[in-house]
C-alpha cells in the first residue's frame, strides 16, 4: 500500500497539482524510505512521508490533525520523491 493508493482521488490530483506547480521545497532524505519537506499551500506545512508505512506519514495541515488521512501535501512530496 502506498501514499498514492491511501489518498482519495481528489487528494491525489490536488497533490499532483501542488507538485507540478513547485510547491514542494527543502526536500531531505531522512532514512532509506523516509523524506521530509516543506509544502507551500495556504501556509507552509512541514511534511514527513514514510514510503513503506504511509500511515506513519505526518503533515502539520489541519486536514491531517488527529487522524491518519493522506493529504495533498503528503502526495505532493511523494511525487517529488518518485
Amino acid at each position: 500500500m502506498s501514499i498514492f493508493t491511501k489518498a482519495s482521488n481528489a487528494t491525489y490530483w490536488k497533490g499532483f497539482d501542488y507538485f507540478e506547480n513547485n510547491h514542494v521545497f527543502d526536500l531531505k532524505k531522512i532514512d532509506e524510505n523516509v523524506y521530509s519537506a516543506k509544502v507551500r499551500g495556504t501556509y507552509i506545512y512541514d511534511v514527513t512521508i514514510d514510503l513503506l508505512h504511509p500511515l506513519k506519514s505526518t503533515c502539520t495541515c489541519p486536514f491531517v490533525e488527529g487522524n491518519h488521512k493522506m493529504c495533498k501535501h503528503m502526495v505532493a512530496v511523494a511525487f517529488a520523491v518518485c
